[in-house]
């Protein structure tokens, strides 16, 4: 996993193997990379990157599975001290790049566990 910071202070998080990759037929046997988590490095991040000044929207993106991640992600902010409101989607266009990412401008921290 690999974790960076860009110059607008937005947290990218990658996962997975991008050269795993199988074909129908071939008799090969695609394995997806494993979904994103609140991780310990994550949340150290999250309290570091996001001050607690305002109210931060939190919109999660995915499928059941990935809205509990982004449940577990509010339930994490809540607990430290944050306002949060919470939005709910299946899918945004154009799509998150990246599981995690902090917009500070819009204070609105998109969680998509599957994106890629």
């Amino acid at each position: 996993m690999a974790n960076e910071e860009d110059k607008l202070g937005n947290i990218n998080v990658e996962m997975g193997d991008r050269n795993s990759v199988g074909h129908i037929g071939h008799n090969i046997t695609y394995q997806a990379p494993p979904k994103w988590s609140l991780t310990e490095v994550v949340r150290a991040q999250l309290l570091q990157n996001i001050p607690k000044d305002r109210t931060v929207r939190v919109q999660t993106v995915g499928s059941s599975g990935d809205q509990v991640v982004g449940s577990q992600v509010v339930a994490f902010l809540r607990a430290n001290g944050y306002d949060v409101h919470h939005h709910s989607f299946g899918m945004l266009a154009p799509p998150p790049m990246t599981p995690l990412t902090w917009n500070p401008d819009n204070r609105i921290l998109t969680v998509a566990p599957s994106a890629r």
